[in-house]
């Protein structure tokens, strides 16, 4: 985490940067989130909050990624507290009404 902290100390822009998928870091980190430590993912929402709901050319958000983690309830947890706001989205709503028993 000190290595990205620095880096987007150093360089702010980089967080918003997307790929030729529109994908943002924080897409990225939330897709790979399994092995990505929490306090990156953390550093790179509060750097660019927008980013967690910014759909990548398919239409995929990184909130949508954390579904397929094992660390989704820790890092939704995060994201929450970060902007409760975003307990409204649509994402949050199907992925309940999709793993309600």
């Amino acid at each position: 985490c000190t290595l990205v902290s620095a880096y987007s100390t150093q360089y702010p822009q980089v967080v918003s940067w997307s790929d030729v998928f529109g994908r943002t870091p924080l897409f990225w980190a939330c897709k790979n989130s399994n092995s990505v430590p929490t306090s990156v993912i953390r550093l790179l929402l509060v750097a660019n909050p927008p980013a967690m709901c910014q759909p990548d050319f398919s239409g995929r958000t990184p909130l949508g990624m954390l579904y397929h983690s094992s660390k989704a309830a820790s890092v939704l947890s995060m994201v929450l507290e970060q902007d409760p706001s975003l307990a409204m989205t649509r994402s949050i709503h199907f992925h309940c009404a999709t793993t309600r028993d």
